[in-house]
């Protein structure tokens, strides 16, 4: 079944360029290549009237980036003039005679969801989503596909509703197996057990606690962490304390995708050590889809989106829970159903087989 919809623009809060995996751009790609669709990708605004001339349009992969010019650089704090502005920057790509959709990532735009220009228009929120507090500015979009909380939008919200996720990128689909022990992590093959976790290292967001435990009671284990910390006082010092306090976690910083593939590749275990809190309560960690894609079992604390993926995810409510669910998980090999499971939640997260479950929402009235 068709995308119906032969122009679409992705507004996103993401970079395009930005050097991990920025999966959304998977969904650019898919519908560009498997459905023939002209793709517009838009990136956050410069204040940088020179970045601005270097890259405000760009083809990549037949592709169209653009990076806008605005007073602010975040959609949220766009004034009047920005808003027009903004438009004004757009509109060569709103000139379509086909059926033009209006995608928005991470981000809202309420004066392009009122524009007529667009056909259909799809709201998809990130961590901070809140459907109560955020309804007057989603209310004109027709589609909206958060990655937890379906049941929270207001029941006056008179548009469409697709329960989302994220996704691991091609360096984890496309995984080879490595011949040998990967360089940059040498020193882990001395352990017995490996256990890894990927991602933003903020003391908001990651339970330094948990972390602590686990490692001070899994001796015979290495805790490596692929991790890109916010810089913030508080998560630099609790990262100084764990390294000084445990002589069996490994910090590697600002690995790029591939490199993080290879780690998780090496790893016996993936952990979500998440605080149950804040922006945690709406995210969905693309870390579980990129442990499943390379067959690696997911014990993570009890974040809500990850209740759906609840067997095969193990999901710990205390601490205490945590270690005890991460050392039984270690000591029970996986078989083969289990493998192929891990692997097929992977591909159905994938954009591949998440549109047209979207296409059949969009034609079901």
């Amino acid at each position: 079944m068709p995308w119906p919809y032969k122009k679409t623009i992705i507004i996103s809060r993401c970079f395009w360029d930005y050097y991990l995996h920025v999966f959304q751009k998977d969904y650019a790609y898919e519908l560009k290549n498997e459905y023939g669709v002209e793709v517009t990708w838009v990136d956050r605004p410069t204040r940088n009237p020179m970045l601005w001339f270097k890259e405000r349009r760009r083809i990549v992969d037949g592709i169209t980036v653009l990076r806008p010019w605005s007073l602010s650089n975040e959609y949220e704090k766009f004034n009047l003039y920005d808003r027009k502005i903004f438009t004004l920057q757009i509109s060569k790509d709103l000139q379509s005679k086909h059926n033009t959709a209006l995608w928005s990532i991470c981000c809202m735009h309420p004066w392009l969801s009122k524009n007529k220009a667009f056909n259909f228009k799809i709201y998809w929120p990130g961590d901070h989503f809140d459907p109560k507090e955020e309804y007057l500015d989603y209310k004109d979009y027709d589609l909206v596909m958060p990655w937890v909380g379906l049941n929270d939008i207001p029941s006056e919200f008179a548009g469409k509703r697709f329960l989302s996720s994220t996704c691991a990128g091609l360096e984890f689909m496309n995984f080879q197996t490595l011949n040998t022990f990967p360089q940059a992590f040498r020193e882990a093959s001395q352990f017995s057990k490996r256990i890894s976790y990927i991602g933003g290292l903020s003391y908001e967001r990651f339970d330094f606690e948990l972390m602590e435990k686990l490692a001070s009671s899994m001796s015979n284990c290495v805790f490596l962490l692929g991790v890109k910390s916010d810089g913030l006082e508080s998560t630099e010092k609790a990262k100084a304390k764990l390294l000084k306090n445990n002589k069996n976690i490994r910090i590697f910083e600002d690995l790029n995708y591939q490199e993080l593939a290879e780690l998780v590749s090496i790893s016996d275990l993936g952990i979500i050590p998440y605080r149950i809190h804040g922006q945690n309560l709406r995210i969905c960690p693309n870390k579980f889809f990129e442990y499943s894609a390379l067959c690696k079992m997911t014990v993570t604390t009890a974040i809500p989106s990850m209740k759906r993926y609840s067997p095969p995810a193990k999901i710990a409510h205390t601490h205490e829970e945590f270690v005890k669910l991460t050392n039984n998980t270690l000591d029970c090999p996986l078989v083969k159903d289990q493998l192929v499971g891990l692997r097929k939640i992977a591909e159905e997260a994938s954009a591949k087989k998440t549109i047209p479950k979207l296409v059949n929402v969009l034609n079901n009235n």
